[in-house]
């Protein structure tokens, strides 16, 4: 597992293939110095705004970065580990706002 954000990429791609794996990556590069938790939830949001499908997905990445601060620091990473069950992943579908802008771009 590389760390920095090549092991961030590495992440946010296994989520879309293998939840679990991700997780697993997540808590060990958290717990050992790899990454830090602020470089992954950066990556992570932008994820959620080209990723994202609907409300729902909104709503809970953003109340499940927010809240890392709130959790007490012997579990942060866990917890943090653990939000990526319901995350999109970086080999997940653009939505419909990210193509259409994508395409206008493309035609100037």
């Amino acid at each position: 597992m590389k760390p920095g954000n090549e092991g961030i990429s590495e992440i946010l791609t296994d989520v879309s293939k293998d939840p679990m794996l991700a997780a697993r990556k997540l808590l060990s590069l958290a717990e050992e110095g790899g990454i830090t938790p602020l470089a992954y939830m950066t990556a992570a949001r932008r994820l959620i705004f080209t990723k994202g499908n609907d409300s729902h997905d909104y709503k809970f990445s953003s109340a499940a970065l927010e809240d890392f601060y709130h959790v007490s620091p012997a579990w942060r990473n866990r917890y943090l580990a653990s939000s990526l069950f319901h995350q999109h992943g970086m080999l997940d579908k653009d939505n419909q706002l990210i193509e259409k802008a994508r395409t206008a771009v493309a035609r100037t």
